[in-house]
């Protein structure tokens, strides 16, 4: 499943490079277009409170190991969808 769903290839045909900051819906959006379902995202603020940093993308599976959209997850709410996400090859 790693190599179907390797996190900085979904990245890059985001549109994205490791590095780059996006808004979150923007990133979220394209996520979900390029994975196929809706996954669920966390994040963290930066110290500042000016940017958001990725931590996780959960993709959500059935039984039979097919992709299905995260249960009780509506992606990030309009607030947070607005804020500048920065895509980190690891955390500072």
């Amino acid at each position: 499943m790693y190599n179907n769903i390797n996190p900085s290839t979904v990245v890059k045909k985001s549109g994205l490079d490791i590095g780059q900051t996006a808004l979150l819906g923007t990133f979220y959006d394209a996520l979900i277009q390029n994975i196929g379902s809706k996954v669920k995202i966390q994040f963290v603020d930066n110290r500042a409170g000016t940017e958001k940093y990725l931590t996780e993308i959960r993709v959500c599976y059935d039984l039979s190991l097919r992709k299905i959209d995260c249960p009780g997850y509506h992606g990030p709410s309009s607030i947070d969808r607005s804020f500048p996400l920065r895509l980190l090859s690891r955390m500072p």
